[in-house]
Parts: structure tokens; sequence; C-alpha cells
């Protein structure tokens, strides 16, 4: 009888140590996905999707400045040369993983020498040659919406905006209009003393726009 009772003890007291064992592995795996859901969290797939727009815009910036062109590469009949020959003009300093967006189903291209195809791009240049005087124009964009209706914009001036869809399809078409209108080089000093409003023509601003900004300050 006491053999019986001490046998019975022996197996609770494992089914409990067991029990706990199981209790706690599945308290892990709950925690453990649970952080990696929120690292994989819509809020921080598009801060990513920035970060890749603002590395791509600072590349082809460089590109612009040392390649001699005065331009960014442009090829409107094939969108992935683009992306291609900033790869190849940057060598290991342009990493493919900044074309994909982690909101997209696309892959980074890879091997030692990457093909960049169309699968391997989240992103796409305006379809005219941009100004990368600085001054703001749209450069590049998320091809497809995210999820929650939004796409990155990149502009010239580096600045990266998250706009819902109505918002980037309304400044799509106004950029579009403004790259048809003739180019003026750098304002000069001399110019710009003779006539401070070339500056807000350069930037698309009229006194009224002016005003508005003044007044919202």
């Amino acid at each position: 009888m006491l053999q019986d009772k001490i046998q019975f003890n022996r197996e609770t007291g494992s089914s409990v140590v067991v029990l706990i064992i199981i209790v706690l592995l599945v308290a892990s795996l709950g925690g453990y996905f649970f952080f990696s859901n929120q690292n994989m969290s819509p809020q921080g797939n598009i801060a990513d999707c920035k970060t890749n727009l603002d590395k791509l815009i600072r590349h082809t910036m460089i590109y612009y400045d040392t390649s001699g062109t005065r331009s960014a590469p442009f090829f409107p009949d094939d969108p992935t040369k683009t992306f291609q020959t900033l790869l190849d003009f940057s060598g290991d300093r342009f990493s493919p993983s900044i074309l994909v967006c982690p909101l997209s189903k696309n892959t980074p291209a890879t091997g030692a020498k990457p093909k960049i195809e169309p699968d391997n791009c989240s992103y796409e240049m305006v379809p005219w040659n941009p100004d990368l005087s600085g001054f703001g124009g749209m450069v590049y964009f998320d091809k497809v919406p995210h999820p929650d209706g939004t796409r990155c914009v990149v502009n010239s001036d580096t600045s990266v905006q998250v706009l819902k869809e109505e918002d980037f399809q309304r400044l799509f078409k106004e950029a579009k209009i403004d790259s048809a209108k003739p180019r003026r080089g750098p304002i000069t000093l001399e110019e710009l003393e003779a006539n401070p409003q070339l500056i807000e023509e350069s930037l698309g601003i009229g006194s009224s726009s002016t005003a508005e900004l003044n007044d919202d300050k």
C-alpha cells in the first residue's frame, strides 16, 4: 500500500514537471512569435521602405555628381536598366536588397554579378528624366500601393513621403506636367539679387503660396 502511494506520488510529480516544461515552451514560443510579428508590423516595414528609397536617391545623386553625365540613369524603355546602371556603377556599395520593399512580394537579385529583373524591383523611376537640381521633384516611388493603400515617394531633395494613393496620383500628374516645362540652369547670385522671385518660380510657388506658408508658421 505504501509502495503504491509512493509510486503514485512519483508519477504525479513527473507529470507535473512535464506539464510545467510544456507550459514554459509554449510561453517561450508565444513570446517569440509575438515579438516577430511586432517587428514585421506595417509601420516597421514602411519605415524600412522609406530607408530603401533614401539610400536609392543618395546613390542616384552620387551617380549624378560623379559619373560625368550630370543626369540620372534614365532608360524609359527599360526601367530596370536604371537600377542595373546604379548597381554596376556603385559596386559593393549598392546592395540589391534596397530595391525590394519589405511589404512587396519581390526578392533581391543575387549572385556575384546580380542581374536586375522586374521581380527584383519594388520601385520605379518617374517616366521622364527627373530634375536632380534639388528642388524636390519626384524621382522614385513604389510600383504598387502598400496593403494599407499608401506609397512611398522620394524626391530629388532626398525627402521621402508616405502618400495615400489619391494624393500620389494627384502629385504624379502635377509632376508630369511640370516635367514638360523648360528647365533653366542654376540661378546665379546676380540674378537672385536682381529678381528674388526667381527662387519662388524655381520651387513652383507664387506669392500667395508664400503668404500661406508664412501664415502657417
